[in-house]
Formats: C-alpha cells, sequence, structure tokens
C-alpha cells in the first residue's frame, strides 16, 4: 500500500502524518539515503581534490628527476684544439 508523503502547503504536514501520526517508515529512509548521498558527494569532492594535488606532486617530482638527471649525463667530453681524436666506425 502506498501513501502520499509529500508535506502540502495547506495543512505543512503529509497526508500519512494527518492520518496515522506519525511520519512512514519510507520518509524516514528516504532522510537517512539522501544524507548518505550528501556525504558520499562531499567524500567525492575531496578525493577528487586529492587526486589533482598529488598528480601536481608526480609532475613536480617527475621534472625535479629528469633535472637531476640529466646534470649527471650532461659531461660533454673536453676537446681542445689539436688533441687526438678516435673515431670508431
Amino acid at each position: 500500500m502506498t501513501f502520499n508523503n509529500t508535506t502540502t502547503e495547506v495543512i505543512s504536514m503529509s497526508s500519512f502524518f494527518t492520518n496515522y501520526e506519525f511520519e512512514s517508515e519510507t520518509l524516514k529512509k528516504s532522510c537517512k539515503f539522501t544524507q548518505l548521498v550528501q556525504k558520499a558527494m562531499l567524500q567525492i569532492k575531496q578525493l577528487q581534490l586529492l587526486q589533482k594535488e598529488l598528480q601536481k606532486n608526480i609532475q613536480f617530482l617527475n621534472k625535479c628527476m629528469i633535472l637531476y638527471v640529466n646534470k649527471k649525463r650532461d659531461k660533454k667530453p673536453i676537446f681542445k684544439k689539436k688533441n687526438k681524436v678516435y673515431l670508431l666506425r
């Protein structure tokens, strides 16, 4: 059996409450469900912000690692004029 749980503007309460003088279980469950949904939405936003922050941190660390590695690999041989150089074929 289904009852109308929406509040009316005239009496400012639901028809189920006017007939039985207590709120229906479905209305209570729907309120709890909406609270859970709101909490979940907040957690989703926090996780998205955390993910963006971690992504920025990883990009920064990658740049730092690249600079560090390139500094060690940029050792070029120092050739001066009239030095003997061997070429490999």
